[in-house]
């Protein structure tokens, strides 16, 4: 991230792990991102990035599967945030286009917590 290499190795890391799927198996397939560098340790509080980052790290997913199976399998996948998800940015990470829902960690040890981020989730 700090190198501006993050797209290079999003592609390589999705290419790499789909390599031996087809563009049938991708109606299956769902990926999660999550940054090393936001993992929190437990307490939902790891480092935030910011909606523009978590955007075109999205976008770069995307159209790596879609490079690799077509346009139809670009439009269905689903992926997933998980970047220190907690109950006061859910909603925010949500809003972003093409981030279809959250992987949330830490932040779903504290039932309450993770209440709250799922009724920001119904609501989004």
């Amino acid at each position: 991230r700090q190198d501006g290499l993050t797209n290079v190795v999003l592609h390589d890391q999705v290419s790499a792990a789909l390599a031996m799927l087809t563009a049938d198996d991708m109606s299956e397939v769902l990926i999660a991102y999550e940054p090393i560098w936001s993992i929190s340790s437990g307490d939902g509080h790891g480092e935030n990035a910011g909606p523009d980052p978590v955007k075109k790290a999205i976008s770069t997913i995307r159209k790596t599967v879609g490079d690799l199976y077509g346009k139809k399998a670009e439009s269905s996948l689903r992926v997933l945030y998980g970047g220190s998800s907690n109950v006061d940015n859910a909603l925010s990470y949500l809003r972003i286009t093409g981030v279809d829902g959250l992987l949330v960690g830490g932040a779903s040890l504290n039932y309450k917590s993770f209440a709250n981020i799922v009724d920001k989730a119904v609501k989004a």
